[in-house]
């Protein structure tokens, strides 16, 4: 049996050994143990436990003859069944999360506890929170970056263009316009000095850091995130005054 197969039934919750069976009773459609045993490789003994175990979790059906013939279930049927376990376990998990530990955030939010400020490390998923945050704007996006990090974003500018369809107010700030920008965008030719690039959403959080460099990264690009509202206005501040010099000029 491929190994891939093996592996992806361990990711759906077998032992080794019980994929091994289970796989060996789809291929063989009805056995015995013996006969399990003897496909798989696996002792005799071992293997009413291993059926015991998989008849237990809904993978297999046994027949009462003599001596006991077993069958599994078909994969889009187990398939089907896994995924309405987890759900189930995933909303349980959820529900007594919410209730437990809701009432705790709200406790600190009301006592000025709620953090203000947060670091995230690396390239990769300093991009995804740029995507995030793009991807969930209802009203204004202000983007501050080099072209240089824009090379990195090619997925980024989709959503750019997609938000510009929802009717979300973009202006970027670069010195190296893309040419597949929506035209729809306002976009401002600014010379940098070494500055740290910024992406502002709906005046209500932004994101600074370091230039994205083209090779992969795993945690030489640091990037702080904040929704203070005294920190965005002085970003949003910042953003307006380098747009209205006389470096910036419309592209």
């Amino acid at each position: 049996m491929k190994q891939k197969v093996i592996s992806s039934l361990n990711a759906l919750g077998l032992t080794q050994y019980e994929s091994r069976v289970y796989a060996t009773l789809v291929r063989e459609s009805v056995a015995t143990a013996k006969d399990v045993s003897n496909a798989c490789n696996i002792p005799y003994g071992k293997v009413y436990e291993i059926l015991a175990s998989l008849t237990s979790k809904g993978f297999v059906s046994m027949f009462p003859t003599k001596p006991m013939r077993y069958k599994a279930i078909s994969p889009g049927k187990i398939i089907k069944l896994v995924k309405e376990e987890e759900l189930e376990k995933i909303e349980t998990a959820a529900k007594v999360i919410k209730e437990e530990l809701s009432h705790i955030v709200r406790g600190n939010e009301l006592n000025g506890n709620q953090n203000v400020f947060w670091v995230i490390n690396g390239k990769y998923a300093i991009i995804k929170k740029i995507e995030e945050m793009i991807k969930n704007a209802k009203n204004k996006v202000l983007v501050f970056m080099p072209g240089e990090s824009f090379s990195s974003l090619d997925d980024t500018v989709d959503l750019i263009e997609n938000a510009c369809k929802k009717g979300v107010h973009i202006e970027i700030a670069t010195d190296s316009p893309r040419k597949d920008l929506p035209r729809v965008c306002n976009v401002f030719n600014i010379k940098f000095r070494g500055l740290d690039n910024f992406i502002l959403v709906d005046d209500k959080e932004v994101l600074l850091f370091d230039e994205l460099p083209h090779e992969e990264d795993y945690g030489g690009v640091m990037s702080v995130h904040s929704v203070s509202h005294s920190f965005v206005k002085l970003i949003k501040v910042f953003f307006k005054l380098m747009r209205d010099s006389k470096n910036g000029k419309r592209v």
